[in-house]
């Protein structure tokens, strides 16, 4: 033993290692007083080995259990970690959520068993540090430990009043759907800090409990008054059927409102007060005299074993009492229906605790928990699969069924209690080959020989759903004749046999069939539960479970995007998780190898739009689940440079949008906002928002050379509009202008010079002009706003520094064709080149070089 975990007045925990497998276990060791009690022993071991097949990652396991030197001893599953109602305000709604869950799978999973928890309330319920699974704790144990009462621990009787379903609390018959009650409870104190109902006294919870209507949430958690409704629905009927209902409830549920509605930190939850237990000075055990000698001693009896039971704090002898102002100081009700509903359930703690006491006294050896009954699944169980590590949707067991009721203790006459046994039996479809059957008859003494028996056990061979029937045969021999060899070999071989099939059924995958072939040689061969070789199996299938239950939760995780995130509830670590338990879980691997290809395709996704920093952080989550992930490295080289890129780019831009303010669209090659835009696309061609810009240029550009059209300053217009097309010489808005400059510009063409006519004035002609003093000329003219215009004509030498002729040309009309000459009568013109150039108002609207020459 290592250090004390916790200590009580019935037992005291320790932290201890099991030398055989080196493991830390959780070691309760009873109080020796309860030894003292004559039936404890047997009850105590009975018990804990009923409740050590209950293998499940959310029910506390049991290892082992024995007698050393008189004390008592149970060894457990040590879970490191806090109880519910210490880790409740640190949980968040996505957490509280999955603690509901895998406490009803545990609940499913015993009712199937045919098992009633009793005592469901977040003390009851560990938080594993490590992976934060939910443990159901106390499962029966406490019975078995006290069975001399009806209390599952010390102080509280028939489970805790706060936490009772109405049947419970009446004494009525119960089954699994009173643990999906007090599971609506504990939902209700999850959400709001408090349990629903409130009283002064247990016994006025009870009436509560059965009377009351049923607790609203606030407003802003209405959202989940259905579910509440349907779990503390007053009649069993009107709740879900079973565990893994409500499982599927709370899927379909957004856990998220709690957040929203309830502060992760600093939320309040109330006491340990509000989770009173009955107390031994609010109950009094009244036992009427029986009409018989030894009535007296019979009572005196039983009063004694309910002081010896310690159902709270107070001294042992001190008496449970209901007192009569509980029932008679409180408000008149309305109708006479709740004095009704008061008595009974007052008379139904007192009873239900004197027939557990006198059951117990009289020596009942039956301590499981439920009626007789045979149970079966609604349909037949789904296989497990081949490998533990597949898809959590192959891997569930059957579907569960609603298990049968507690029976009440029943009163034949006042004074009077009748008890009966019980005994659960569980037959399963498709059972395997060792399923148990029904028992052979005892033969009666001297009925039937030892040859006859083992000649009809023989007979039984290779029948498989006689293996049970032939098991009792060989038993009915050996009490015979305790020695005989053929007995004691068919009894271990069968033995032997049923383990070996649960092995390798296991071995093999299929787990759904071990289960069923092991809990069928125990039920055969309950001894086998303390051997080594049964402690591994269920130690194998147990695993089994829990990474069935953590391929559910990771698939889930996925689906939800929750891949990394938050911290201890999401996809990577939970698959990780399961590698911890199987390092060569290929399905395992393969979850984390779908959480790289997620990022990898949101990454890509976040590249397309240019979302780069958004990108390069999806491929660092992925990398952070896969650091040599080939396609996320090559991935993050490409966003490398598309970022450099994207910076450049976003740096241009800037510079563009500052010339645009400055509405510097073309004033020059380089300093201009279109030519900033125009080097974007160079280095991204196609880049939409590059191309935007250059025509939301244009559009400004064009209005400016409009304005400038309308106050006819059209020279300006028309160098704006050159400097432009250089830039951009095939855009359609700036060809368009330009044509509208031509079509409302005066202009003048068709020039013929003395009889050459000119065809394209921006070339100089290839042949040359015959003049000697005097040079003739026409032209055409258009787009003339006067009736009467005057052109000037000027002729220049060819190198424009001296002016060798002018004359006045003046014509009629908007457009038209006008003939003059220039003279030169003493010195003629000189062979040479020579330019001319027509103005109109000052400014040059036309001119052409040419030569003469004689």
């Amino acid at each position: 033993m290592i250090r004390p975990l916790g200590r009580g007045g019935m037992a005291t925990v320790y932290l201890a290692i099991q030398e055989n497998f080196q493991r830390e276990v959780a070691l309760k060791i009873m109080a020796p007083a309860l030894s003292e009690e004559s039936t404890f022993s047997e009850r105590f071991l009975r018990e804990a080995r009923i409740v050590s097949r209950l293998v499940h990652p959310h029910i506390v396991t049991v290892h082992d259990v024995g007698i050393e030197n008189g004390h008592h001893y149970l060894s457990m599953e040590y879970i490191e970690g806090h109880d519910l109602k210490e880790r409740l305000p640190s949980l968040n709604g996505e957490q509280l959520f999955r603690v509901l869950k895998e406490v009803a799978m545990a609940l499913d999973y015993a009712g199937r068993k045919g098992y009633v928890h009793r005592d469901v309330k977040p003390e009851n319920i560990m938080i594993h540090n490590i992976d934060g699974r939910a443990v159901l704790m106390d499962f029966g144990i406490a019975r078995a430990a006290d069975s001399v009462s009806t209390m599952t621990r010390t102080g509280t009787a028939l489970g805790t009043p706060h936490y009772m379903s109405p049947e419970q609390a009446r004494g009525d018959a119960i089954d699994g759907r009173s643990d999906l009650y007090s599971m609506g409870v504990l939902f209700y104190y999850m959400l709001t800090g408090r349990v629903p109902y409130e009283a002064d006294s247990p016994v006025a919870v009870g009436i509560k409990h059965v009377s009351a209507a049923l607790p609203k949430l606030p407003q802003e958690l209405s959202s989940y008054q259905h579910l509440l409704d349907k779990l503390m629905a007053k009649k069993p009927e009107d709740r879900y059927r079973n565990g893994q209902e409500l499982v599927a409830a709370l899927q379909r549920a957004d856990a998220s409102l709690i957040d929203k509605h309830r502060p992760q930190e600093g939320f309040e939850y109330l006491g340990s007060h509000e989770h009173t237990p009955l107390r031994s000075d609010q109950v009094k055990v009244v036992v009427p005299e029986r009409n018989s000698a030894d009535s007296s001693a019979e009572t005196g009896e039983m009063q004694a074993m309910a002081s010896s039971a310690s159902l709270a704090t107070p001294q042992p002898g001190e008496p449970l009492h209901i007192p009569k102002e509980d029932l008679d100081n409180r408000p008149e009700p309305k109708r006479g229906s709740l004095v009704a509903v008061a008595a009974s359930v007052s008379l139904a703690l007192v009873c239900g605790a004197a027939y557990y006491f006198y059951q117990q006294s009289a020596g009942d050896d039956k301590a499981v928990p439920m009626q007789s009954q045979t149970i079966k699944p609604q349909t037949a169980p789904a296989p497990l699969p081949a490998k533990v590590s597949e898809p959590v949707e192959k891997a569930i067991a059957a579907k569960p069924v609603t298990p049968a009721p507690i029976p009440a203790p029943v009163a034949a006459e006042q004074t009077d209690v009748v008890v009966e046994e019980v005994v659960v039996e569980e037959v399963v479809d498709n059972a395997p080959a060792v399923a148990p059957a029904k028992p052979a008859e005892p033969i009666q003494s001297g009925e039937r020989s030892v040859a006859e028996l083992l000649s009809q056990a023989a007979s039984l061979d290779k029948q498989p759903g006689k293996i049970a029937e032939q098991v009792e045969l060989y038993r009915q021999v050996l009490s015979l004749q305790a020695d005989n060899d053929t007995a004691q070999a068919a009894l271990a071989s069968v033995k032997s046999q049923g383990l070996l099939n649960a092995q390798q059924a296991a071995d093999a995958g299929e787990y759904q069939t071990a289960q069923q072939q092991l809990d069928s040689v125990t039920a055969i061969f309950p001894e086998l539960v303390d051997t080594e070789q049964y402690q591994q199996l269920s130690q194998q299938l147990a695993q089994a479970q829990t990474l069935a239950t953590l391929f559910a939760q990771a698939d889930e995780h996925f689906d939800r995007d929750r891949l990394i995130k938050p911290e201890g509830n999401n996809a990577k670590e939970t698959f990780e998780q399961i590698l911890e338990i199987d390092p060569d879980s290929t399905a395992a691997r393969q979850g984390l190898k779908k959480i790289t290809d997620r990022y990898l395709v949101l990454a890509e996704s976040s590249r397309k739009k240019r979302a780069y920093r958004n990108a390069q952080s999806m491929v660092d989550n992925g990398l952070s689940v896969e650091p040599e992930n080939a396609a996320l490295l090559a991935l993050q080289e490409t966003l490398s440079a598309e970022l450099k890129l994207e910076q450049d780019v976003q740096a241009l831009l800037a510079l563009g949008d500052e010339l645009a303010q400055q509405e510097k669209w073309f004033s020059t090659d380089q300093d201009a906002a279109v030519k900033k835009y125009l080097d974007v696309l160079a280095m991204q061609p196609g880049r939409s928002e590059a191309q935007t810009k250059i025509a939301a240029a244009v559009d400004e550009f064009v209005t400016d050379v409009n304005g400038l059209i309308a106050v006819k300053d059209y020279d300006i217009a028309a160098e704006q509009v050159a400097l432009a097309m250089r830039l951009l010489p095939n855009n359609e808005k700036l060809k368009s202008t330009v044509l509208v400059l031509e079509s409302i510009k005066p202009l003048i063409d068709g020039l013929v010079l003395s009889g050459v006519a000119i065809a394209d004035q921006d070339a100089p002609t290839e042949s040359s002009i015959r003049a000697d003093r005097t040079l003739h000329l026409s032209f055409r003219y258009q787009n003339l706003e006067n009736p009467t215009t005057v052109f000037q004509a000027v002729l220049f030498d060819g190198g424009r520094s001296v002016q060798i002729a002018g004359v006045p040309v003046v014509v009629v009309g908007e457009e038209g064709y006008t003939q003059f000459r220039m003279d030169r009568p003493v010195e003629g013109f000189a062979d040479g080149g020579y330019h001319l150039d027509i103005m109109l108002a000052g400014e040059t609207i036309f001119t052409y070089g040419f030569v003469i020459s004689k």
